[in-house]
């Protein structure tokens, strides 16, 4: 299944739902989407991957390329993982240097502040 991309905005963030697979094929479309938002300004994303079945090496390097790409000048939030990236993450302890947040409230929240 080709990986889809939708972002909306909520409260001057980007949130990217993605729904598939993130892996070589798919990846590239990831990060040109992120690198779109982030040409336009906007450097602060909330990556939904609450539709990604699967997740292959080239997907987590997409993602932290997407970290790289926004960190200074923003942030990347993932919310939605499922439990077998979760776990990736931990024992690669990506999971120490990427934000993971419970949910997408969470998520904006830790990006720009509660109201």
């Amino acid at each position: 299944m080709a990986l889809v991309l939708n972002s909306r905005m909520n409260r001057g963030v980007v949130v990217l739902s993605a729904d598939g697979r993130l892996d070589a094929e798919a990846a590239p479309a990831l990060l040109a989407a992120c690198e779109s938002h982030s040409a336009r300004g906007d450097c602060q994303i909330v990556l939904d991957l609450a539709g990604v079945a699967y997740v292959d090496s080239k997907g987590i390097e997409a993602i932290l390329a997407i970290f790289q790409l926004v960190g200074k000048a923003g942030g990347l939030r993932l919310i939605g993982a499922r439990p077998q990236l979760l776990q990736l993450l931990e024992i690669t302890r990506l999971a120490r240097i990427l934000g993971i947040a419970a949910d997408e409230t969470a998520a904006i929240d830790s990006l720009v502040g509660s109201d």
